[in-house]
């Protein structure tokens, strides 16, 4: 009877196995139209994870572009007021220069 047993178990998983792999190979011929949405959708979802990545990399680009631009733009207005510094002495050497050839009756 053990015998029996064992025999009838092997059989069953042996019909199991091919029932197993009869529905293997029914579910490669005929693959649901999901499998493919899927697929797609997931190389989608790469693609927009990629661009997406890309996207903030050229944020922070932007943003630190911009830190130093306004860097810069401080920069240009002290340049800028120097500048204005410096055309007001030059303009006050120049008047006074004037001033002290008039003054030593020098002709100009």
């Amino acid at each position: 009877t053990r015998i029996s047993e064992l025999n009838l178990m092997i059989s069953k998983s042996k019909a199991n196995s091919t029932k197993f792999k009869k529905l293997l190979y029914h579910h490669a011929i005929t693959k649901p139209k999901t499998d493919s949405k899927i697929h797609d959708w997931n190389k989608n979802n790469m693609l927009l994870d990629d661009r997406i990545t890309e996207y903030n990399q050229r944020m922070e680009k932007t943003f630190a572009y911009l830190k130093q631009l306004h860097i810069t733009i401080s920069n240009f207005t002290q340049i800028k007021q120097l500048i204005s510094n410096v055309k007001s002495l030059h303009n006050t050497v120049k008047i006074d220069q004037e001033k002290l050839l008039a003054y030593a009756n020098l002709p100009l």
